[in-house]
């Protein structure tokens, strides 16, 4: 009975956490291709720089789905869901080297270059690239070498799911406050009283509440990957690491 009621919950959340993310994807998408200006590439780095926004909150969830895969997908062998969570986690880095760039151009190439890695916002979030990127490199390195012994393997896991979630904080807490960042330089010279932060005009309701999602999301993500009852068995077959 109890594990019927595990599985029950368990499928309401998953429920829950697909249905706030794709409120974080419309959220970000009206936000970007509309209220932003849209989408261009180095013809205009000011609208270039809005692939930045969208492919990081897409990053989120494909991060998000990446983790999930270990208590989605159980009657799958180990070898298949290694092969499912390390392809959600390559597109992860083709996104966040695509949204980098992105960054970069709308700044250097600005008819006025504007400065790069000043703000909070911006150390946040290239040092949770690079432990990503570590920890993605790292992963599959340990993946392929099955020789080790199984106790660095277990001590490997541990490590690696503690730093997989702390990234993953790392990531949507950068999101959040690069969202606030935005809100603020984009609408801070307003002339008009009405469309200044403090007015909630649409621009900063969608970013509010884009922000709000993502955390909610986040937590929920969280919740699902670190609770115990929702573990698959620990297979006779010692071999994989994730």
């Amino acid at each position: 009975m109890r594990m019927a009621n595990d599985r029950q919950s368990f499928v309401i959340s998953i429920g829950i956490v697909q249905l706030l993310s794709l409120t974080s994807l419309i959220l970000v998408g009206i936000w970007t291709g509309k209220q932003l200006g849209g989408f261009s590439w180095q013809s205009n780095p000011a609208t270039e720089f809005n692939y930045h926004p969208l492919f990081m909150v897409i990053f989120v969830y494909l991060y998000g789905n990446g983790m999930l895969m270990y208590r989605v997908i159980k009657r799958y062998s180990n070898i298949k869901r290694k092969i499912i969570h390390a392809v959600h986690f390559i597109l992860c880095f083709i996104l966040v080297v695509i949204a980098l760039k992105a960054v970069f151009d709308s700044h250097d190439l600005a008819k006025i270059p504007k400065k790069n890695m000043y703000t909070l916002h911006s150390w946040i979030g290239l040092g949770a690239v690079i432990l990503f990127s570590a920890q993605l490199v790292f992963g599959i390195t340990m993946t392929l070498l099955k020789y080790y012994a199984i106790y660095e393997m277990k001590s490997f896991r541990s490590f690696h799911k503690y730093f997989g979630l702390t990234i993953f904080a790392l990531f949507v807490g950068s999101c959040v406050i690069g969202i606030n960042e935005k809100i603020i330089f984009k609408l801070k010279n307003k002339t008009n009283p009405t469309e200044r932060y403090d007015h909630l005009p649409p621009l900063a309701l969608t970013g509010n509440f884009l922000g709000v999602v993502l955390v909610i999301q986040a937590m929920y993500v969280s919740y699902l990957v670190t609770n115990s009852n929702y573990r698959k068995p620990e297979s006779s077959d010692q071999s994989y690491i994730l």
